[in-house]
Order: structure tokens, then C-alpha cells, then sequence
């Protein structure tokens, strides 16, 4: 996603957090936007994070671990982070660079579209993390504005998806 692309005007986190600093080693990340239909309602799985405050909600993701494939490794974070493991995969939604939370690393995510009829599940660690469902069409503020502008770039692509279309 370009720069010109993000509204950072909403959060804290600013246009700096997008230009990779000289020396910052690399990850490589993974991880999903989850829709649920329930009833005329399309639902979206994020996941709260404590580390990042009050009311800021991002897209489960993660690194990939050695020997692990971005596939797997969306899977295993997405139920880490939101505890849902019946998943079906739709096809990718994107792909997004930016400095870690912490400022320590250079991270590329890659995040896939998948489909659940599961509620809830056990999550790895739920002192840290937090499952919400959302109306895609009125998702609360999100930590991470270039999450938030993907899913707006590409909502209508999720609704074909999602019916099967593309």
C-alpha cells in the first residue's frame, strides 16, 4: 500500500512509522481479515491487543517462524490472537510494510481473506489478546490506519469473495 494511500490522522501512529529505518533487520508476517455472516449481518474478527491501549483493534497477524510457510503461519496467529480455527481460505487480501509497535524491526505482512461460521475459541494468550466482531461496514477505530485502509480498498473485493465471485 502507498503512503499516499493512509489517512494516519486519526492515530498516533504517524507517516514515520512507514519508512524503514537504515539498519532495521526484517520479518516477514502473516495473518488474516476473518468474516462471519450471521443473519443479513457480515461480521469481521478483529482482535484487541492490550500492548497497544484502549480501544484499538487490529488484524490478527504474526511473524513467520523458521521453516514455515506464510499459509501456516497466517493460520496459526490468526488462532493464537482471536482463538478461531475453522477457517476457509478465500484468496489474499494484501500485503503491508511498516515498523513493529515496538520500533525494532521492519515487518512485511502478508494477510489472506478467510470465512467462519466459528464464534469464539481459545486464545493463546488471553491476558493480551481479545476477540471483537465488527460490521465490516462499521468497524470501531483501528491501531494500524494502513489495516484500516486496506479494508476499506478492498471491501468490495471481499464481498465478491466472500459470495464466491472472484
Amino acid at each position: 500500500m502507498r503512503q499516499a494511500e493512509l489517512d494516519v490522522s486519526r492515530t498516533r501512529i504517524g507517516a514515520e512509522w512507514y519508512v524503514r529505518p537504515d539498519g532495521f533487520r526484517h520479518r516477514t508476517g502473516a495473518g488474516g481479515a476473518v468474516l462471519r455472516v450471521e443473519g443479513p449481518r457480515l461480521l469481521l474478527a478483529l482482535v484487541k491487543e492490550v500492548e497497544l491501549g484502549d480501544a484499538h483493534y487490529v488484524l490478527p497477524k504474526g511473524g513467520v517462524e523458521p521453516g514455515e510457510d506464510v499459509a501456516a503461519a497466517a493460520l496459526r496467529e490468526i488462532a493464537e490472537e482471536s482463538g478461531l480455527s475453522e477457517l476457509s481460505y478465500l484468496g489474499p487480501l494484501g500485503t503491508l510494510e511498516r515498523q513493529n509497535f515496538k520500533r525494532t524491526y521492519w515487518q512485511t505482512s502478508h494477510y489472506g481473506l478467510y470465512r467462519t461460521d466459528q464464534v469464539d475459541g481459545p486464545i493463546s494468550d488471553p491476558a493480551n489478546y481479545g476477540l471483537a466482531w465488527f460490521p465490516l461496514d462499521d468497524l470501531p477505530p483501528m491501531f494500524w490506519p494502513d489495516e484500516e485502509a486496506l479494508l476499506k480498498l478492498r471491501r468490495d473485493w471481499m464481498l465478491r469473495a466472500l459470495r464466491g465471485e472472484e
